[in-house]
């Protein structure tokens, strides 16, 4: 059965509708299906000599009528990522947030290629936040507000309904220091101490380093509202957590709650973004294992009508576990198996530290916070040793391919470009060197370099590598020598 043509679509010409339109029955669906992918994979967005000047909305129609029909990564994103979280009910909001946590590194054709497949969700507002995200991308632009206009909207497709207003950012019971966008977290800083002596000191407490993003919860009985470590107000990361959080609060009251955002993989491997999680299942050969999107919390910042800010950090552990408790408990009922709030464990005594850290350092993890148990909340880093953090870190032998230009006086260069050896002999870019060197070092660093064009090797200290290949916040140690020379 033929799908219908919109009536719209006659006047943007013969390639727009044949994008977007299914044609009958094909005489050989593999094949059609292998060119379409093969035009997928092979199309760029159109850029001519007006991209930078281009209005947004003349943007949209022209990539509509050269973009092929979104494929079937897509259309299973599509059903495992948005519709999973719902995200396609939160409209403009809906397109940051999947951005956010699966668009690191995205192509804009594969941006467009989403766009149009809202569209075709009868998704406007979500789609529109996607065509603004590709046009900011290709063009250096904004998005104008008065062309926001809901891309389907413009050629006549039935939307779904509104995006729910946004949700407010003020909480009237809430102290003004405790309002969404107003909250100073805690930070911690590298500590002086080992590992020994924090575990054998009564004064701290220890969590395991969550290798996520920032984010603090504050919900009340009819608002949910989110923020980052920048004080920034974030897109809710799933319809799930807002409505489990909603629960909550009218069960128990008000709350804050200071965390994490990560994603697990399929073997429980913690990443920043969705988009990382599900290249580490593909890469264990589950691709179509679901990646689980996780709020991790630390500890309560305000519950049961009180700022407990001035409160001790025992005092702040405690009163975040029933609302932890619950809100999971409200997922699991309500069936989702994708979204997830726990309780970060804390681990009290010198026993539970230790086997904290073993357990932290067999699994590959970050590493470990350690926090004065009496502590009051204090924002930002604090020196004093009150909140220290410790790290498990690899060292690695590297070579240099490049130095970066500075504009800053007197510096040699601004960063190093290195590579490793991989097991097959190739060398391959695994990232940037900017830290661990101080000025005279890197002169002879720069001195060295120019000598040795084959290269120069030096080791480099990393937390692990990103499933890019990319060294995880390197530092620069020492020189071993050029290229080929034996050391």
């Amino acid at each position: 059965m033929k799908r219908p043509v919109n009536r719209h679509l006659k006047d943007l010409g013969p390639s727009h509708a044949f994008t977007h339109v299914t044609v009958g029955h094909a005489a050989d669906p593999t094949k059609s299906a292998a060119l379409d992918s093969s035009r997928a994979a092979n199309w760029k967005p159109t850029i001519n000599h007006r991209s930078n000047s281009m209005h947004f909305q003349d943007y949209i129609t022209t990539q509509r009528q050269t973009a092929p029909k979104p494929g079937a990564d897509i259309r299973s994103r599509w059903v495992s990522r948005v519709v999973a979280r719902g995200l396609q009910t939160q409209g403009r909001a809906g397109a940051d947030a999947y951005l956010r946590d699966y668009g690191r590194g995205i192509a804009v054709a594969k941006i467009i290629a989403f766009a149009l497949h809202a569209e075709s969700e009868g998704c406007g507002e979500l789609a529109a936040g996607f065509w603004a995200a590709a046009y900011t991308r290709q063009t250096g632009r904004s998005a104008p507000a008065s062309e926001m206009v809901p891309a389907a909207d413009a050629l006549g497709v039935a939307t779904a309904a509104p995006a729910p207003a946004p949700m407010t950012t003020n909480f009237p019971d809430f102290p003004q220091h405790l309002q969404p966008g107003a909250v100073l977290t805690m930070q911690p800083v590298d500590t002086n101490r080992t590992r020994d002596d924090l575990i054998a000191d009564p004064a701290y407490i220890a969590q395991p380093k969550r290798d996520g993003c920032r984010i603090v919860v504050f919900a009340s009985p009819d608002h949910v509202a989110y923020q980052s470590r920048s004080t920034s107000l974030v897109p809710s990361p799933g319809a799930a957590f807002d409505q489990a959080f909603l629960t909550v609060a009218r069960a128990r009251g008000q709350f804050i709650l200071d965390g994490e955002l990560l994603f697990l993989d399929h073997c429980g491997g913690e990443h920043r973004t969705g988009s990382q999680a599900a290249t580490a299942n593909a890469g264990i050969g589950s691709p179509d294992a679901p990646v689980v999107c996780v709020i991790a919390v630390f500890k309560a910042l305000y519950a049961r009508g009180l700022d407990l800010s001035g409160h001790d950090e025992l005092t702040r552990i405690r009163a975040s576990e029933p609302f932890v408790e619950l809100a999971q408990d409200q997922l699991a009922q309500a069936g989702v198996i994708d979204s997830r709030v726990d309780q970060v464990p804390t681990a009290w005594t010198p026993n539970e530290k230790l086997a904290l850290t073993i357990t932290q350092r067999s699994e590959g993890r970050e590493g470990e916070v350690w926090i004065q148990r009496s502590t009051t909340y204090r924002p930002g880093k604090t020196g004093g040793e009150i909140f220290v953090r410790t790290k498990y870190v690899e060292e690695t032998e590297v070579v240099i391919t490049g130095l970066t230009p500075t504009t800053v006086a007197g510096r040699a260069f601004g960063a190093i470009d290195v590579a490793a050896r991989y097991p097959d002999g190739s060398l391959r870019p695994v990232g940037k060197v900017g830290t661990g060197f101080d000025q005279a070092e890197a002169g002879r660093i720069r001195d060295l370099f120019s000598k040795h064009p084959n290269g120069l090797r030096i080791s480099v200290r990393h937390q692990g590598r990103t499933e890019a290949g990319q060294l995880w916040h390197a530092r620069f140690q020492r020189i071993i020598g050029p290229v080929g020379e034996r050391t």
